[in-house]
């Protein structure tokens, strides 16, 4: 039960809670001897048997040795006298992801808090240290918007448990926890990147599909289920996210370095909408389809004659075989684009023959000739 004694901590002014956790408490304070804000987490008066004082201290000495931008900044810790651990840290403005996620991030500022994050862990890493526990309330924002990842409460450094875990202890968030997490097996940096990838896949998409409303079925769909497909343009992050989610830590990316420098590729690639990028593929795999000529070119025994080309130039074609006269030898076509019924026109030169005047009553040009001929065609003036 939580100790409801007023807070008293020597140095500091508590003016009011912030955040009330299962295990801890956060307040806002004035640390009265430089007068600036802070945020003080006290941990539950029922917590303070030995093996979590250990652990708390591990969390406070660990990070009050990291200085990293994306790093919470711890200013104290120490010991009330009715026995509750506090820790004092800098006091962050922002509020946290958890919620930004319930009202939707555009793809842009996901992908800058994933690289922020990715840039923090890659830090912590270097430092020895898997952090264990990343998830939406962990991360928060300064006022200025530059994030910060909190909470090393069940951080390790890498192949020394100090004693405070258990084999086969399960750790973390189970919504966000690796499929080795959720069983309990050893952990190394590439946990903490299957939380990344869990993160950045619910800051696109909305929703963290893993999620389920018991601790096993969670546990179960983070090893069983398979790694959603993204959609539309975002589907362009689908390589990066199979790397971050893979199901064992071999599939996933070694490295944070290596996670960065794919992150960059990705963003470095210029892109168009899906949809207007498949519009300019298809539109480029289109040959355009020929001028129309401007004119057609009758030849005659006595003459050559140039007519004017319309929207009716294959009707007009067919009609000047029609008047067939000793005087035409042959009618030349230029190569027309295509005719009223879709294909293709082909003939470019016809030939007349007098013997077979019914040869001309239709044209390879259109097909059968179904229209009249206009009753002004044959006057004289």
């Amino acid at each position: 039960m939580t100790d409801t004694t007023p807070l008293h901590i020597h140095g500091y002014r508590i003016e009011r809670l912030l955040a009330r956790g299962g295990m801890a408490e956060v307040y806002l304070a004035e640390q009265l001897s430089l007068g600036r804000e802070v945020a003080i987490k006290v941990m539950d008066a029922h917590t303070g048997d030995h093996d979590f004082a250990e652990r708390f201290l591990h969390e406070a000495r660990l990070v009050a040795a990291l200085n990293h931008t994306n790093l919470v900044t711890i200013y104290d810790f120490g010991q009330l006298s009715g026995g509750r651990l506090f820790l004092s840290m800098e006091y962050l403005q922002g509020g946290d992801l958890e919620e930004r996620l319930t009202r939707g991030i555009p793809e842009d500022t996901a992908v800058r808090i994933l690289r922020e994050l990715v840039n923090a862990l890659r830090f912590v890493h270097s430092k020895g240290i898997i952090h264990r526990d990343i998830k939406p309330a962990n991360i928060l924002f300064r006022q200025d918007g530059t994030l910060v990842l909190t909470d090393f409460g069940i951080a390790k450094t890498i192949n020394n448990d100090v004693g405070l875990t258990q084999a086969g202890m399960i750790v973390g968030s189970a919504a966000y926890g690796s499929p080795e997490q959720m069983q309990g097996l050893t952990l190394d940096t590439r946990t903490d990147i299957y939380s990344v990838g869990v993160l950045f896949l619910e800051m696109l998409t909305g929703k963290n599909p893993f999620k389920a409303e018991t601790f096993v079925n969670t546990a179960m769909n983070h090893i069983q289920l398979d790694i959603p497909r993204l959609q539309g343009n975002q589907a362009r992050f689908q390589p990066l996210l199979n790397k971050m989610l893979g199901k064992t830590p071999k599939e996933r990316f070694a490295s944070m370095d290596d996670l960065s420098t794919a992150l960059d590729a990705v963003t470095a690639a210029p892109y168009q909408p899906i949809a207007r990028a498949a519009i300019t593929e298809k539109a480029a795999a289109v040959k355009p389809a020929p001028a129309r000529p401007a004119t057609i070119h009758v030849t005659s025994n006595k003459e050559k004659l140039v007519l004017p080309a319309s929207d009716d130039d294959e009707f007009l074609a067919e009609a000047y075989k029609l008047l067939a006269t000793d005087d035409i030898d042959q009618i030349e076509l230029p190569d027309l684009p295509y005719n009223k019924t879709g294909r293709r026109a082909t003939d470019a030169k016809t030939t007349r023959t007098p013997a077979s005047p019914t040869r001309y009553t239709s044209s390879n040009i259109g097909g059968p000739r179904t229209r009249p001929l206009p009753s002004n065609l044959f006057d004289d003036d």
